[in-house]
């Protein structure tokens, strides 16, 4: 990537501070209303039943869908970069790499220690068809901070867990873990001290 902030200066005005956890904050995602729990409805609904799910959730940015503000989020999900607009993978790879570079001191304590890995969940949407060639691991082998460190190690899984995935319940089919991870997975070997979620969803 090459100067992250110049990309994303003439836009920081469509980015939202995402708030700290605490009451009324959810744990994980940061919005909504945590409840008892600390979680918002949809948080709870989606951990029942997942096993050692990582709740080091790092949300770059709020992100709204209508009305004011909703331009991050047109720049998020849409597939074609219309002519004359930013172009959507070289400005969401600055966005991870300013975020990076703002925060590693941060990131690094959260996760116990330096990043050893780096990888990208596919994605597993019924509303549209599957991308072949996701953004997100072009994304990411577009920061330089990070690229050495990219492994694409899942694979979206069955339909049956995608519709379930859709429904906010938990399916242990929901991806497929490949190579080195895998085998290490089936030994029940330790694989890192600390998991760490930086979220941006196109």
């Amino acid at each position: 990537m090459g100067d992250a902030r110049a990309v994303t200066e003439a836009y920081l005005q469509i980015f939202r501070n995402v708030p700290a956890a605490g009451p009324g904050v959810c744990r994980i995602c940061h919005t909504g209303a945590g409840g008892p729990s600390g979680l918002c409805v949809t948080c709870g609904v989606t951990t029942q039943g997942l096993y050692r799910h990582t709740e080091h959730v790092v949300p770059v940015s709020l992100c709204v869908r209508d009305g004011d503000g909703a331009q991050l989020h047109a720049i998020v999900t849409r597939r074609r970069d219309p002519p004359g607009s930013v172009r959507r993978v070289p400005f969401l790879a600055a966005t991870v790499a300013r975020f990076h570079r703002a925060h590693s001191a941060c990131l690094t304590r959260l996760a116990g220690g330096p990043f050893t890995m780096v990888t990208t969940l596919p994605g597993t949407r019924l509303d549209r068809p599957i991308e072949v060639f996701g953004p997100m691991p072009r994304i990411v082998d577009m920061v330089g901070d990070l690229r050495g460190l990219h492994r694409p190690v899942l694979m979206a899984g069955s339909a049956q867990a995608a519709e379930n995935l859709a429904r906010r319940r938990s399916d242990e089919r929901a991806f497929q873990v490949l190579g080195l991870i895998a085998a290490a997975a089936r030994a029940r070997r330790p694989l890192t001290a600390q998991r760490i979620s930086v979220e941006i969803t196109p």
